[in-house]
């Protein structure tokens, strides 16, 4: 049987965040696209409690590949607003469907990435 992703249980969904921020920070996949899919995965899971450890994750993993983008120059200063300012591109598309189908969870997202 298949889990549908609310049913996943949590420690499944912590362990598939990690390893898309560890993916987003190999140089194999330092596209903008590569890296754009893996901000709007990680970024759907910021409609959370701040307190839990979904959200956490989802923090902690979308830092680190922003640290990382700076520290190769990819841009100016490590942070997530930096980040999401250069893919913009990659991300606009998406962040207009959040704002027609899901706006709970746009401007959340927005105010955590881009503060």
């Amino acid at each position: 049987q298949r889990f549908r992703r609310a049913d996943r249980p949590p420690h499944f969904r912590l362990a598939l965040m990690a390893a898309l921020g560890a993916i987003g920070r190999e140089s194999l996949y330092a596209h903008a696209c590569c890296r754009g899919a893996v901000v709007l995965a990680l970024s759907a899971h910021l409609g959370r409690d701040e307190l839990s450890q979904e959200y956490g994750c989802a923090m902690r993993e979308l830092r680190s590949l922003a640290a990382q983008c700076g520290r190769e120059g990819y841009i100016a200063e490590g942070t997530t607003e930096a980040l999401c300012r250069a893919l913009s591109p990659q991300l606009a598309a998406e962040w207009a469907w959040w704002l027609v189908e899901r706006p709970e969870l746009l401007e959340p997202t927005a105010h955590k990435l881009l503060d």
